[in-house]
């Protein structure tokens, strides 16, 4: 799952910078394998999934939990 995006921080000060995120899962069971990400505060969300990677999260946990708002990190809880 691959998405480019601008953060609603940058869209509001007019900033062109965008973030890049992908999350790479494990066939039907969707556990959550791996994450890229290139952008503002890349490596405290990639310590925060890290984290439930060794829990064994799959992509439903992070559909079925609420991101925080506006953050980067809120667009892994937007995959569809």
């Amino acid at each position: 799952l691959y998405e480019e995006f601008k953060p609603l921080f940058y869209s509001l000060n007019g900033d062109e910078q965008t973030n890049l995120i992908k999350l790479l899962v494990e066939g039907n069971s969707e556990r959550v394998v791996g994450i890229h990400i290139g952008g503002d505060l890349a490596t405290e969300i990639i310590q925060t999934i890290a984290v439930a990677m060794k829990l064994g999260t799959t992509k439903q946990d992070l559909n079925n939990s609420i991101g925080i708002h506006s953050s980067t990190a809120e667009e892994f809880f937007l995959y569809d």
